[in-house]
């Protein structure tokens, strides 16, 4: 006896519908699609933006841009020393935002040491094996301050559920990124105007993600003693999980330099 397909597929249509409609009532679930779809749209406009750009820069600029990606992917991804991976953790809004605090003043000292160490010694890069930087040392300070700082305030987000925030963040983020390069390369800017573009990348959407944080009532609970408990609490972050990514970035990243 044959059996009607459209009377197989009937149910699951029906069930699949309504899946779809509970999904759709899920406020995370919805938040996570918006996100989903914001990093989808960026990366769809860095495609169509590509074009332009390559007429725009040399495949020699494009190469500095390389080494100063890989050199600061590298260098991030132990910025905050890892504290900021801890930041969803602690069932308490007071450790976490004391993980904040915390993550932040390790990424901003570790901009400062290495902007004055490359202040004093630009040919460190050299012997480094990154020459191709040292006209443009600075932009590695600003880029580790800013990438840094936006991965804790990300967690931060993460952990309040704010991903709305995170997905206009990651748009705005990507275009400012784009229309910098752009404008940069029709005016003869070189290496600089891409690795403007990229720094604003790193950067754009600190602001936002801050609103999320500065001004709570959590805050008003921190002090030394919280951060140092917090410090103290998760010191396995930057003492063993902070050796592990800064070897697998290199592995990753140091055949591109």
């Amino acid at each position: 006896m044959a059996v009607d397909p459209r009377s197989v597929m009937a149910p699951l249509t029906v069930m699949g519908e309504r899946v779809w409609r509970l999904a759709l009532q899920d406020k995370t679930i919805r938040s996570l699609s918006v996100l989903v779809g914001s990093t989808t749209l960026a990366q769809l406009l860095s495609l169509l933006a590509a074009p332009v750009l390559t007429r725009l820069y040399t495949p020699s600029e494009f190469g500095v841009l390389a080494v100063y990606g890989a050199t600061l992917s590298i260098l991030t991804g132990v910025a905050a020393l890892r504290y900021d991976l801890a930041i969803t953790l602690p069932r308490s809004q007071r450790a976490a935002a004391s993980l904040v605090i915390l993550s932040t003043a390790a990424v901003l000292a570790n901009a400062v040491v290495l902007g004055i160490v490359l202040l004093l010694d630009k040919g460190i890069l050299a012997s480094l094996g990154i020459p191709t930087l040292e006209s443009y040392w600075y932009f590695l300070p600003l880029g580790l301050c800013g990438a840094g700082l936006y991965s804790t305030l990300s967690y931060w987000a993460i952990r309040q559920k704010a991903f709305g925030a995170i997905a206009r963040t990651q748009l705005s983020r990507t275009g400012a990124s784009i229309l910098t390069q752009v404008s940069l390369g029709v005016a003869g800017a070189g290496p600089i105007g891409l690795l403007s573009g990229q720094l604003i990348a790193q950067s754009a959407g600190i602001g936002t993600l801050s609103r999320s944080f500065l001004g709570k009532e959590v805050l008003r609970g921190t002090s030394m003693a919280t951060i140092l408990a917090s410090a103290k609490r998760y010191i396995r972050f930057p003492l063993v999980s902070s050796w592990g990514s800064f070897l697998n970035s290199a592995g990753l990243y140091l055949p591109a330099i």
